[in-house]
């Protein structure tokens, strides 16, 4: 193949293109579109995120419930889970009440008995 060849291959592919702006303005405009809403759906990278609320009620202060506190503690979930010890009777209640901590509702608990 010759250059020319390839220069002629080329601008008949970019003329083909070019009557179609649609065509070029989807392929183009797509992909923009959901990065943008990815990212104004995300908070635009500025905030933490979703920070959810574990309350904790570990009665027989067993190894299970240490286990379960320092998973949701340590790494990247430390940073989207806050565990507050309770007993089961105040957590039942705080959940009942859908009492809030620190601003944000509680979402779910768990009785280790």
């Amino acid at each position: 193949m010759s250059l020319s060849f390839t220069l002629a291959s080329a601008l008949k592919d970019l003329a083909r293109r070019a009557r179609d702006p649609l065509a070029i303005a989807l392929w183009l405009g797509l992909p923009l579109m959901v990065g943008l809403l990815l990212y104004l759906a995300s908070g635009s990278g500025r905030s933490q995120g979703p920070r959810g609320v574990v309350l904790l009620a570990d009665e027989d202060a067993s190894l299970v419930g240490r286990l379960i506190e320092g998973s949701l503690t340590q790494g990247s979930l430390g940073s989207m889970f806050q565990v507050t010890r309770t007993d089961a009777t105040t957590g039942r209640a705080r959940m009942a009440a859908r009492a809030f901590v620190n601003g944000r509702g509680i979402a779910a608990g768990q009785v280790l008995a």
